[in-house]
């Protein structure tokens, strides 16, 4: 049995002729995640926990909320997300022998801490290329800009990826061209 709440807020407003801001909030609540895996086995409840034991069930967070800010004006936007994961009880299996390990990162904890991500990126659209014809987008971006590192803990991988981004921050440009 699954019960969960979804919410999503939307808002977008021009100011004077500064550009149009734009408001955007969407948030899951698990309320209850019950699975029995056979008819012999005990129903469990997965809600709030890292469900590392099972295949059933993923990692769930009671709450999970993305805020997205934005500004557009002519060609120029901006960007903002800031991602939101609640904390969850750790229930894997703890490879302590790791700890014996050269330059190891292990740690024993019995909760994955909640997660916050700021994402931002500038986008420059409809660019014209003179003799070419078509036009140009780019943008310019980072996730994680914070270069919050991820919790460690007590698994071979050192962090709980599903939840947690491992990487740091990460800096990215793309170039669109549309004939």
């Amino acid at each position: 049995m699954i019960r969960s709440l979804d919410l999503q807020l939307d808002y977008s407003r021009p100011i004077r002729n500064w550009g149009i801001f734009r408001f955007n909030m969407q948030g899951t609540q698990i309320l209850d995640f019950e699975y029995q895996a056979t008819e012999l086995d005990p129903v469990v409840s997965a809600a709030g926990r890292q469900n590392a034991n099972t295949g059933i069930a993923p990692a769930l967070p009671e709450w999970r909320i993305n805020t997205h800010l934005g500004w557009s004006l002519g060609p120029h936007s901006v960007t903002a997300t800031l991602r939101y994961i609640d904390d969850v009880v750790f229930d894997a299996n703890g490879f302590s022998f790791q700890r014996f390990f050269p330059f190891s990162n292990f740690r024993s904890v019995d909760r994955i801490d909640a997660w916050k991500q700021l994402d931002m990126f500038y986008t420059y659209r409809d660019l014209e290329l003179p003799g070419v014809g078509g036009n140009l987008t780019f943008s310019l971006g980072a996730r994680n800009l914070t270069d919050r590192e991820a919790q460690k803990v007590g698994m071979t991988s050192g962090s709980v990826q599903e939840l947690h981004n491992p990487l740091g921050r990460v800096i990215y440009g793309r170039i669109n061209y549309q004939f």
